[in-house]
């Protein structure tokens, strides 16, 4: 019996949707090499397959979803499978999580490392902050960053992350995203801009428990 991991991809039956994504016979073994490093970066992978049918049906799904988010150089995914070594999780990512990672950017941190930098940000603490993120953190609207939720936060930051990575991907400049930096309503001392910064980095925290993110 092969081993779950060592299990090829069953070609997909034929499906008379003329939009389907054209998956190639390269495409396949591709997956299959990108399951094998991932299964051995998250070693609980079998909590999320338990069957070899649930695995091959995966590794189709993974297909598809490559080839319709146009994530299939070998440049995009390396960059995926080193963030995945680098991650605190034990589980085994999502096709959609794989994605986001394959679309960050050179020396650009993740995006959940990238979004808990909003607590500096908030206090004008900009040199805490890449410029590539600080792009992103500008590219919302002040009023949207004043009176929305970190969880409404997030799904606005979540575009502006591919954005500002796919034009530093390509080579093109972020100068013209960045802004001054946000006045503060007051002067504040030190001892209250750190409590201000704890304090919004709590409501962080706690908002990325809620969506389910690594902390």
């Amino acid at each position: 019996m092969k081993l779950v991991h060592a299990m090829g991809i069953p070609k997909p039956q034929k499906i008379n949707f003329s939009k389907s994504p054209v998956v190639t016979d390269e495409t396949r073994e591709f997956v299959n090499k990108i399951f094998i490093e991932l299964q051995a970066a998250f070693p609980a992978w079998r909590h999320t397959f338990q069957t070899n049918e649930s695995l091959s049906t995966a590794k189709i799904t993974w297909m598809k979803a490559l080839v319709e988010a146009k994530v299939t150089s070998k440049t995009q995914i390396a960059r995926g499978l080193k963030v995945a070594r680098q991650s605190e999780s034990d589980f085994f990512p999502s096709v959609g999580k794989f994605i986001s990672w394959c679309r960050t950017a050179e020396n650009v941190p993740d995006i959940e490392t990238a979004f808990s930098m909003l607590s500096y940000y908030i206090i004008d603490q900009q040199e805490e902050i890449p410029l590539e993120v600080r792009a992103m953190f500008d590219l919302i609207d002040r009023t949207v960053l004043r009176t929305k939720t970190e969880a409404d936060l997030f799904r606005v930051f979540k575009r502006n992350y591919r954005f500002v990575c796919g034009l530093v991907n390509s080579g093109q400049s972020i100068d013209e995203y960045l802004r001054e930096p946000l006045a503060l309503e007051h002067s504040e001392s030190f001892e209250q801009s750190e409590e201000r910064r704890l304090r919004v980095l709590d409501e962080i925290s706690k908002t990325r428990f809620k969506l389910g993110l690594k902390r």
